[in-house]
């Protein structure tokens, strides 16, 4: 718990007194005697300000506390002081709770009032964020409990040391800020764009900050920097496929002192393909003829695969079953399945869609492209055989030749 103190006025009475007069003073000191004499004094034990902690987001500091209230009477309100000689009712970007900023006019204190009544016993916890970076040192805090003030020594924001430098950087794919793999996922082939942004999180200007990247080299150089200003620098490439990362890098000097920060990033680059097979195939009519379709995926699992078939001209029956995927995730097969009862040629063809985490999506028909397969071809036949001649009639020992033909019918015409 943070160490308190109270302030408390000692009150003295300067009297010369002629002999006279005495009795008279010494009677109006006595009935006046029980009220003065019964007012105690606060018991500040019965309060507390506790420091949480204080954390910063490469942006702003935010301080944590908790509050308690165990005494009689409750707390009706507490103030949070500022250091006054660095800080402001403009560096305070969010609170925890309604608050006003300035001088107390019950605790003569300047910071942060929380107006919340309490009840006892009650504990509340409290923060609040301040612009920048603020380093932790001590601060007063005052409670106010009925008539009576108590004062905290707690910890709290301090001023910053004159001259402290500071960079933080932010890197982002596609927008997204993917410290960690696999980030998002991204058409393999396309274009990603990663974002540098630069914050000057100390109290000096910085100059000429160099921002690099460890695997597309030199981003762009940011000409000077005031404290708590910031400048985005970007670069383009080309998506390959598979989990990819690379790591920003500032860098600049300060009176010979060398400032850094790095950031790294991720995406998966996502590609793939569809077959159909087989590519081509003869049945007799009346034969059901069943075309295996497998689409793959490249550098991650799909969330969902979806796939839309055409067969032309329509065939007296067709049915589609799956998808049933892999294991893995990397692929999934789909059985579509035709009959026909007279001749005819038939074309299948399959497109499909892979959607990826984030709502990227992939999408591939068999049109022979890349990996992909081009349609399939499918024939009914029918067919007769003819015998001639059907009668002859040869003396014994003599050849007689028969002949067989066979004629197909594909419907090609």
């Amino acid at each position: 718990m943070a160490s308190l103190f109270r302030i408390g006025k000692e009150a003295r009475l300067p009297v010369r007194l002629a002999r006279t007069g005495f009795i008279s003073l010494l009677l109006v000191l006595l009935l006046g005697a029980g009220a003065w004499f019964h007012a105690s004094a606060q018991n500040c034990s019965q309060y507390a300000v506790v420091f949480l902690g204080a954390t910063f987001d490469g942006m702003n500091t935010t301080f944590q506390y908790r509050v308690c209230s165990n005494g009689d009477p409750a707390i009706s309100h507490w103030v949070l002081g500022l250091p006054t000689t660095c800080a402001g009712c403009a560096d305070i970007v969010a609170a925890s709770h309604s608050y006003e900023c300035g001088t107390d006019p019950t605790t003569h204190l300047f910071g942060v009032k929380f107006d919340q009544e309490f009840n006892t016993p009650q504990c509340r916890e409290y923060w609040i964020t301040l612009r920048g970076y603020w380093p932790t040192g001590y601060t007063t805090a005052a409670v106010k409990a009925g008539p009576g003030n108590c004062f905290y020594q707690v910890e709290g924001p301090a001023c910053p040391s004159p001259g402290q430098p500071g960079l933080v950087l932010e890197k982002k794919t596609n927008g997204v800020d993917a410290n960690m793999p696999p980030g998002p996922a991204v058409p393999a082939g396309s274009t990603v764009t990663w974002t540098y942004k630069v914050t000057n999180t100390g109290d000096v200007t910085l100059t000429d900050i160099v921002v690099t990247d460890d695997q597309v080299g030199s981003i762009g150089t940011i000409p000077s920097l005031a404290p708590g200003a910031s400048a985005p620098l970007t670069k383009t490439g080309t998506a390959v496929a598979g989990q990819y990362g690379n790591v920003g890098t500032a860098t600049t000097t300060y009176d010979g002192q060398t400032v850094t920060a790095t950031d790294p990033s991720h995406y998966v680059g996502v590609d793939g393909y569809i077959m159909i097979n087989p590519g081509q195939a003869t049945n007799a009519v009346g034969n059901p003829h069943t075309f295996l379709i497998t689409a793959y995926a490249e550098g991650a699992a799909p969330s969902s695969w979806t796939l839309n078939y055409t067969v032309t001209p329509t065939p007296g029956s067709q049915v589609l079953s799956g998808p049933t995927v892999a294991a893995d995730g990397m692929s999934a097969t789909w059985n579509l399945t035709i009959n026909q009862p007279s001749p005819a040629v038939f074309t299948a063809s399959a497109t499909v869609t892979m959607t990826f985490a984030g709502g990227t999506q992939i999408v591939r028909t068999t049109n022979g492209m890349g990996n992909s397969s081009g349609p399939a071809t499918k024939m009914y036949a029918d067919a007769r055989i003819s015998v001639t001649p059907l009668v002859s009639v040869n003396p014994v020992g003599t050849h007689h030749t028969v002949t067989a033909q066979v004629e197909t019918n594909t419907g090609a015409g």
